[in-house]
């Protein structure tokens, strides 16, 4: 009888863009895999996100399937994709051992569950989560150095009124014309006003943002709806827009006067 199988493929974006890590090359695998071990491919997953992170939406709707044991194998091409940390691949192996659905890797095959097997998968989730764990340890000690000498470490959005060129160690910021136009208004309205009005509130400033009908800045990737003064507030603050950049800020706060 043919099982029916469910590929997963996963990347983080970061592997995805610097690496050349494929999603569409671990499918291709997964489905050579699956044709050579009799196992019928009824759904190929994917996730573009970081394999430390046990909820994911791929792995969320892969979960799913195996809670109602509509699938009775997942094909993953290695363990790193499945997961990079111990304690979650423990709950996962054990959600496919309660469903009786089997997970196999195309580098080694069917996973068991006699305790040879999982000595095995768990040295192996140890090495992958170490691995992570050096990669992240690596990674801040380059930013570090970096901010030590005091060049920027350029990550996430840049801010309003700049654009990131390039990536990685080689990135810079440039100006943004149309947006630093805007960032000055701003700064202008909140200490001269809008003539013939006197200094504007944060509400005020937001509120002609929005008559100009400016768009307004990216959250995470996303644009907001509208200007709010909170927004505003947050670029009268912002350092950058006085040639200072940070990294590595830690804000401490005196429990007992905040409980006050």
């Amino acid at each position: 009888m043919t099982k029916r199988a469910v590929i997963y493929a996963r990347v983080s974006t970061n592997e995805q863009a610097e690496k050349g890590t494929s999603l569409e090359s671990q499918i291709v695998e997964c489905r050579r895999y699956a044709e050579a071990n009799n196992l019928d491919v009824i759904a190929e997953i994917t996730d573009e996100h970081s394999g430390n992170k046990l909820y994911r939406p791929g792995l969320d709707d892969l979960r799913e399937m195996i809670a109602h044991k509509t699938i009775d194998a997942v094909i993953v091409i290695e363990s790193s994709r499945w997961t990079r940390n111990l304690h979650h691949r423990g709950m996962l192996r054990k959600e496919l051992y309660q469903a009786g659905v089997e997970l196999h890797y195309t580098t080694r095959g069917k996973v068991g569950e006699n305790p040879q097997d999982r000595l095995i998968d768990n040295v192996d989730g140890a090495f992958v989560e170490h691995w992570r764990d050096l990669i992240i340890f690596y990674t801040r000690q380059g930013r570090n150095d970096r901010a030590a000498k005091g060049k920027p470490v350029l990550m996430g959005q840049p801010p309003y009124g700049y654009k990131k060129i390039g990536k990685g160690k080689e990135a810079y910021l440039i100006i943004d014309e149309n947006e630093t136009r805007i960032v000055r208004n701003i700064f202008s309205w909140y200490v001269n006003g809008k003539a013939p009005e006197k200094p504007m509130s944060l509400q005020k400033i937001a509120d002609e943002l929005n008559r100009q009908t400016i768009p307004p800045p990216r959250n995470k990737g996303r644009i907001a709806q509208t200007w709010y003064p909170e927004t505003i507030r947050k670029f009268l603050r912002n350092e950058t827009y006085i040639g200072k950049m940070y990294y590595g800020k830690v804000r401490v706060y005196d429990e007992k006067r905040v409980s006050q």
